[in-house]
């Protein structure tokens, strides 16, 4: 009788013990058009200006392709693999912090399609359709067939718009300032704005 609960036990640790090992149950991989937003190549220099108009230069030191795991909140069992491609900008100015720029698709997290932006406390989520386009949705993001910055015209440039500060103003009314970021394919980011006043902005 023991030894027949002794084999129940062992067989029940093994199922826990296998499950938790984790199942993959999809795989998602980026759309080809999507993966063509980040242009930006390994040891590219990109000019800025910042607020006060003085220059610094970002470089790409990485841009590597790979795939990550996402455990489904519904099971502790399953998970799902989803392709990333990631991009690092450092700056040559204690100005600004590194800049990563990532890339992927994951409909778990109400972003299906995202193209995510992190700069120190500041980050923008950009969304775009299978064909790799950036979406409009008249709310926080915004599409422009051209658009003029640092006295040049871009196209095609999208505009997201975030709010990461709160604070009150001098008549004590509380006050959420927009935070943008401007991008298109073609340059990747165009210019970013903190409060509504430029904070850098490309110059080429």
């Amino acid at each position: 009788m023991k030894l027949n609960i002794l084999i129940i036990l062992l067989f029940f640790g093994f199922l826990i013990s296998s499950c938790c090992r984790g199942k993959e149950v999809e795989r998602w991989e980026i759309p080809e058009d999507g993966k063509q937003l980040i242009q930006y190549e390994l040891g590219q220099t990109i000019n800025f200006i910042d607020s006060l108009g003085n220059p610094f230069i970002l470089t790409v030191t990485n841009n590597t392709t790979s795939w990550k795991k996402w455990d489904l909140e519904e099971s502790h069992c399953e998970y799902v693999s989803v392709k990333e491609k990631l991009v690092t900008l450092i700056p040559d100015s204690d100005y600004l912090s590194i800049i990563y720029l990532g890339i992927h698709h994951i409909g778990i997290s109400g972003c299906q399609n995202c193209l995510i932006m992190h700069l120190s406390q500041y980050a923008f989520v950009l969304s775009y359709n299978i064909d790799g386009l950036f979406l409009s949705d008249d709310l926080y993001q915004y599409f422009y067939d051209s658009l003029k910055i640092n006295n040049k015209f871009y196209y095609d440039v999208v505009e997201r718009e975030e709010r990461h500060n709160h604070r009150y103003n001098e008549n004590g009314e509380f006050i959420s300032l927009p935070d943008q970021l401007f991008y298109n394919k073609e340059y990747g980011i165009l210019q970013m704005k903190i409060e509504g006043r430029d904070f850098f902005t490309i110059d080429n």
